[in-house]
């Protein structure tokens, strides 16, 4: 048997993207146009996989760091990436599972791509999504190849595929267009990616950040104006995990750009709106509710992508 992608891969997939995302968080930041400027997807993705992976010491089983990834999760971009690569764990190691060779890998990203857009209310192409969407199509279409595909084939075709779909991010989102960038979360989706490749190829392990991110920039004196809208997060400890959709559905009433993204035993839940009380009020119909978050945002625009 070829080389698998097992517990113990998939946490050291985790510490290599983190370094990644540390290292190239500003130039994500700088690109995030979508659905206004606001300059923190690159910081919200490494804090979230940063702190998560500071929280989880040791080898331990990877549903343990995924849950910490849902737990600690930055705005929407960061409870999208929780929820991808909660469906990947589960695909690869989930249920007494061992870990996956090249045709599970490819298996792998289509259910965490699958999860990722699930765990969004309403999804918009041209964003992370379709780069995680493409980046399992390309997979399966080299698993499905003749021959035996490796683990190495499968990853480096998941992420050929990953940065072919970032450079037609503009064409799908006309913003991006007009502002001459590509997607940030999409760039994000990608140095994850890179990260597995590297991951699958044996290259050398870099060290593990400490965590400690820098804020984006301040918002511009013409942007610095509330808006009466404010980023809610916050943690559900469920009482029924099947009426997560239900949630979602009834905070797209109170907001936009939901994301509930969950496993296990916890639901991270990310909206903008006017009624964070009310926002709040919903998810407590549905279990306990913890690490409330809010932020008012600035007039015409939102805190994450």
């Amino acid at each position: 048997m070829g080389a698998i992608l097992d517990d113990a891969g998939l946490r050291r997939w985790c510490v290599r993207a983190a370094a990644a995302l540390h290292a190239r968080r500003a130039e994500i930041d700088a690109l995030n146009v979508f659905p206004v400027p606001d300059a923190d997807t690159g910081t919200n993705l490494a804090l979230t996989l940063g702190c998560a992976l500071q929280g989880c010491d040791g080898p331990g089983p990877f549903a343990v760091l995924a849950r910490r990834v849902v737990l600690e999760a930055r705005g929407s971009s960061g409870a999208i990436f929780a929820q991808f690569l909660a469906g990947v764990g589960q695909a690869a190691v989930g249920d007494g599972r061992r870990g996956v060779d090249g045709a599970g890998l490819a298996a792998a990203l289509q259910s965490g791509a699958a999860w990722a857009r699930a765990a969004v209310a309403h999804p918009v192409e041209g964003t992370m999504l379709t780069v995680l969407d493409e980046a399992a199509r390309g997979a399966a279409e080299a698993a499905s190849s003749d021959g035996d595909p490796s683990l190495v084939d499968v990853a480096d075709a998941a992420v050929a595929a990953a940065r072919a779909a970032l450079e037609r991010t503009p064409r799908l989102l006309p913003v991006l267009a007009e502002a001459g960038v590509v997607d940030a979360g999409g760039l994000g989706a990608v140095v994850v990616l890179e990260a597995l490749a590297d991951e699958a190829h044996g290259r050398d392990l870099p060290e593990l950040p400490d965590g400690r991110v820098e804020p984006p920039p301040a918002a511009s004196e013409e942007g610095d104006r509330l808006s009466g809208t404010f980023e809610v997060m916050y943690t559900i400890s469920p009482r029924d995990d099947g009426s997560r959709a239900v949630l979602s559905g009834e905070l797209t009433r109170l907001g936009r750009d939901v994301v509930v993204a969950g496993v296990d035993d916890v639901w991270q839940v990310h909206l903008h709106t006017t009624d964070p009380d009310g926002a709040v009020a919903v998810g407590g119909r549905y279990g306990a509710v913890s690490r409330i978050r809010t932020t008012p945002l600035r007039e015409g625009g939102c805190t994450n992508r």
